[in-house]
């Protein structure tokens, strides 16, 4: 089978911008602050073609509000846990939750846990939260587990990708 074109960087790690269709990666330098993350898997999948497709669909001119690539850079350089939180975010969520109408619930489930923010990961339907440090994270995971559907992991990012705490 295929892999997407930003498998490449996801077993290098590290923080990155994407462009084109991920083939272009430029590397966000002196972003080594570890983050707590906890990462909140849904049961079913999300077909990327047909997220891209409801994309197309309903955004022919490609109008949306994209993410703010510069504050986000810095914010990551900076190490704040809470300022990266809050400008994260996925132009495909409501096209993905279209598919599995889940995801919305798996964000506020993470947020009720403790997250600083939600988010949609790539085109679905994973969702993961931004947490203050390891414990919150860690707590976060095991109440989702035990109250939830799905599977929710507590993740540290690290220079060169990311470890399962």
């Amino acid at each position: 089978g295929e892999v997407g074109s930003d498998v490449p960087l996801m077993c290098n790690g590290g923080f990155c911008r994407l462009t084109g269709i991920g083939e272009n990666i430029e590397r966000i330098n002196g972003a080594e602050k570890m983050f707590n993350i906890v990462l909140y898997c849904g049961e079913r999948g999300v077909s990327t073609a047909e997220c891209f497709k409801l994309f197309d669909e309903k955004c022919p001119s490609f109008a949306f509000s994209p993410s703010d690539n510069e504050s986000i850079a810095s914010a990551l350089k900076s190490g704040q846990a809470r300022e990266t939180a809050l400008l994260c975010g996925n132009a495909l969520t409501e096209f993905a939750a279209e598919i599995d109408d889940s995801i919305y619930t798996r964000m506020e489930a993470l947020k009720e846990a403790g997250a600083l923010n939600s988010f949609m990961t790539g085109s679905g339907s994973a969702c993961a939260g931004i947490f203050e440090n390891k414990a919150a994270a860690e707590c976060a995971a095991e109440i989702l587990n035990k109250k939830n559907r799905g599977k929710a992991f507590a993740l540290v990012t690290v220079p060169n990708g990311i470890k399962i705490i």
